[in-house]
């Protein structure tokens, strides 16, 4: 394997769930091959030996599929190889595997059959009906018509659920939660380092007793794509009431403070997330730009919510370096207002830098929790 396709197949390996590792598409071929069974006539070793190896051949095609996912990676890129071929391989593979196995039936001995009629046993005092099983093959083309609406209704219910791969980076297929709590694994984007301030007690009465309030600054360095001229400020809580973030929610504790907020709006961040972007400003305070999001996360063996709130004083020149992508997000948010237009560059900043802070995440706490996991 050359270094280019190592190296991808490195950085995604943390990606590689358990319906990534065959046991999903093996299982699939269990329940359609135990479907099948009941009309298949032959001998019964004949029908496990035709289950058993559909189920062998739908892993050795899941094998195919992963190297196929990582040359693609290195051959065209990780868009191509995740976004557009991994949601679809697996099931075209699946349903090629499914066909294989339906035209193998005759060769392994077996037939497609059903049980018709009975005929009456005499020589009794009465009549005794005996069922008789006559094998009759079904007709090819309602065959040709069964498999064609089911593979018809894989790919629709296929396209409904290729959003779901999103979520892949911080839940599992189970949805278990795949991130661990920032309190307890503080990272930040390339470049950027992350102290502890304060932790804020006071808190617990609104967010339960096992809630946890922390306050990090973050500091840009020279590194990365991301760089900015002053210092964010991110408040984490922890708590596994998820309700108390309803109750006490962000612009509810901007609004009973007296702030007037603006430009609150829904903001799409990676891994299926949906964040919050709005500003505030107060006289003692200035003008702020504000986004934050909520998560389920890993706290030890629990598992708790998570709301990180990335702010930072609107002022120009906060931006020193975006990705060419970056810059071109970043300059559309304009306005005939000067001071409207660094406000939304603000707030697209810090969109741009929590993308890459969940990212992040989702990488450091793959090794976090496999090193938990061996312990």
């Amino acid at each position: 394997m050359s270094r280019s396709a190592l190296s991808f197949a490195t950085s995604r390996f943390s990606r590689v769930i358990s319906a990534c590792s065959g046991v999903s598409s093996v299982v699939g071929f269990l329940l359609v091959g135990t479907a099948f069974m009941a009309i298949i006539r032959g001998p019964v070793v004949r029908k496990l030996l035709w289950l058993v190896s559909g189920m062998v051949l739908l892993w050795v095609f899941n094998l195919g599929r992963l190297t196929l996912v990582f040359w693609s990676g290195q051959r065209f890129g990780e868009h191509f190889a995740i976004n557009v071929l991994h949601p679809f391989i697996g099931l075209v593979l699946f349903s090629l595997g499914v066909g294989v196995m339906i035209l193998l039936i005759r060769p392994m001995g077996l037939r497609l059959g059903i049980v018709r009629g009975a005929r009456p046993i005499f020589g009794a005092s009465e009549p005794i009906a005996e069922p008789v099983r006559q094998s009759r093959s079904i007709p090819v083309p309602k065959v040709y018509l069964a498999v064609s609406l089911v593979l018809a209704f894989a790919v629709l219910v296929g396209f409904s659920n290729v959003d779901l791969q999103s979520y892949n980076l911080v839940a599992d297929v189970s949805g278990s939660p795949k991130v661990v709590s920032f309190i307890q694994n503080p990272v930040t984007p390339l470049g950027w380092t992350s102290s502890y301030e304060a932790t804020f007690n006071w808190a617990a009465p609104l967010f339960g007793e096992q809630s946890t309030w922390n306050r990090y600054l973050l500091t840009s360095g020279q590194a990365g794509d991301l760089q900015a001229r002053t210092d964010l400020v991110a408040d984490v809580i922890d708590t596994p009431d998820l309700q108390s973030f309803a109750a006490f929610g962000v612009e509810q504790c901007y609004q009973f403070h007296g702030y007037a907020l603006a430009n609150v709006a829904q903001v799409n961040l990676t891994g299926g997330i949906i964040g919050q972007a709005l500003s505030y400003t107060s006289q003692q305070f200035g003008s702020w730009s504000i986004v934050y999001w909520i998560l389920p996360v890993k706290r030890g063996t629990e598992t708790v919510y998570e709301r990180v709130v990335l702010y930072v004083q609107n002022r120009s020149g906060l931006i020193a370096k975006a990705t060419e992508a970056q810059q071109a997000g970043i300059r559309s948010q304009t306005s005939s207002n000067a001071r409207q237009t660094v406000l939304l560059q603000n707030q697209a900043f810090l969109v741009a830098y929590a993308r890459e802070m969940i990212q992040e995440e989702a990488i450091t706490s793959a090794s976090v929790l496999a090193k938990s996991s061996q312990a």
